[in-house]
């Protein structure tokens, strides 16, 4: 795989049930702009980012994925991976219809995996899309939307298009909140 080569097997380690020990206080994975090389930001086709997907669906393991699960993971893809995805396909002018396409197909994909979970974007993330998607767009448009979703704090990036999502889990404020607690220990 070109790009998420880890998440099949963290995938399977996720929804094993075995024990996963995580260190608060030890290195984070950092990307570093001192090479050019770096496979997780050379551009390629939408379709190889996100051919993870195949291996994820295709896993022995992925049958026995709880919606609950599914849930957690689809979220984790829409904030980590498509946002990347969107922000690394910003040219001069726009994003091209043929990549809008391919990402729109990406998020109808991962709406598939676990229906409803745009729900528990943020409205911050749910602009970003919107903006993103929309052909009328202009690349500073799109830029804006995507630095917007960064403004942790703001109301926008904290809260649910609808306030009824607001403290489930996954939402952005339970999200936020546990990130920084996390870094706190």
């Amino acid at each position: 795989l070109a790009s998420g080569e880890d998440l099949p097997v963290m995938v399977t380690l996720w929804f094993s049930g075995a024990r996963v020990s995580f260190d608060p206080g030890a290195p984070s994975y950092l990307i570093h702009t001192d090479g050019d090389d770096r496979v997780t930001l050379a551009p390629r086709p939408v379709d190889d980012d996100f051919a993870f997907l195949d291996h994820i669906e295709g896993n022995a393991t992925w049958g026995s994925v709880t919606p609950r699960q599914r849930r957690a993971l689809a979220i984790k893809i829409l904030r980590v991976h498509v946002f990347d995805g969107i922000a690394a396909r910003v040219g001069e002018s726009s994003i091209s219809d043929e990549d809008r396409r391919a990402l729109i197909g990406v998020v109808d994909r991962v709406r598939g995996i676990s229906p409803g979970v745009t729900a528990l974007l943020s409205r911050a993330d749910q602009t970003a899309l919107r903006v993103s998607f929309d052909p009328r767009s202009t690349a500073e448009q799109i830029t804006v939307a995507l630095q917007a979703r960064w403004n942790y704090g703001s109301i926008p990036t904290m809260m649910t298009a609808n306030p009824i999502y607001v403290f489930r889990r996954h939402a952005p404020l339970r999200t936020l909140l546990a990130g920084a607690l996390v870094r706190r220990s």
